[in-house]
């Protein structure tokens, strides 16, 4: 997560993985009561996005068995979210 609210993604799923390991990293990961409200705000867009993810490699494994791009998937997904 970057400061401004923006994600940056990397990596792959494979369609056969029932269990990734996925990491969420933080530009600004310093102490401090102010870092940390505004990283559990991060989080929170960060999760929004992970469940929007979820939602579609579920539905594209209906369709295809693939590896998916997360920097694809994610770019078009999210085009526009904060």
């Amino acid at each position: 997560m970057e400061t401004d609210g923006s994600i940056k993604y990397s990596g792959s799923i494979a369609a056969n993985d029932n269990e990734p390991f996925i990491v969420i990293g933080f530009a600004n990961n310093r102490d401090g009561k102010a870092n940390i409200d505004k990283q559990a705000v991060w989080l929170n867009t960060a999760f929004k996005a992970l469940v929007k993810l979820i939602i579609l490699i579920i539905s594209m494994r209906w369709v295809i068995p693939m590896v998916v791009d997360l920097d694809a998937i994610l770019g078009t997904l999210l085009e526009g979210q904060p």
